[in-house]
């Protein structure tokens, strides 16, 4: 049996493809693989009602960021802060708390915004809270983590490379190591 010019072509062609994927999946790490110490591109509006993308609009030196999924993670928060503001000088470092909610209307948005900037008066704090809404899922997917912990996350001056990562406050040894990264 004869095939059709065309049936051939399509043939070659759709194997030479399948050559291509195949080979680049199997000869180098997939791009998950590569991306595994950056982290991700997310943007949201602080209470200062500005919008930021993190990290790009603030790694102009180390970036520490800090994620939390509930109220109750505020404490924890407060405790990563204390801990790398007594150990680093605060100047050769951005700080930024970014809460992660579910997918909310524009106007809960808008309220929940103006509860939290209610409660929170220093114009400083307020720049450094950025709220990331609807992409809590896809956040948790891409990083690993699970919404029960608060995670932070040591990002390089003027790149998304993660240099440290941990869960709730630091240890003393994760400390000694953030302020190594920090000063060199």
């Amino acid at each position: 049996m004869k095939l059709s010019t065309w049936t051939y072509k399509t043939r070659v062609v759709v194997l030479v493809a399948l050559g291509i994927v195949f080979g680049l999946i199997w000869n180098q790490d997939s791009k998950l693989e590569n991306m595994e110490n950056e982290f991700p591109t997310l943007t949201g509006n602080n209470l200062n009602r500005d919008e930021i993308t993190i990290p790009n609009d603030i790694n102009d030196k180390p970036l520490l960021i800090i994620l939390a999924f509930e109220q109750y993670h505020q404490r924890t928060v407060d405790e990563i802060i204390y801990q790398v503001e007594e150990k680093v000088d605060s100047k050769s470092i951005n700080i930024v708390e970014t809460p992660i909610l579910a997918g909310a209307s524009k106007l809960f948005q808008s309220y929940l915004d103006g509860i939290m900037r209610g409660g929170i008066k220093d114009y400083d704090i307020r720049a450094r809270t950025i709220t990331i809404y609807g992409k809590k899922d896809e956040i948790l997917d891409i990083l690993g983590i699970e919404d029960r912990n608060v995670y932070w996350y040591l990002i390089g001056e003027n790149t998304s490379t993660i240099l440290l990562s941990g869960m709730n406050s630091l240890s003393d040894s994760q400390l000694n190591d953030f302020s190594k990264k920090i000063n060199d």
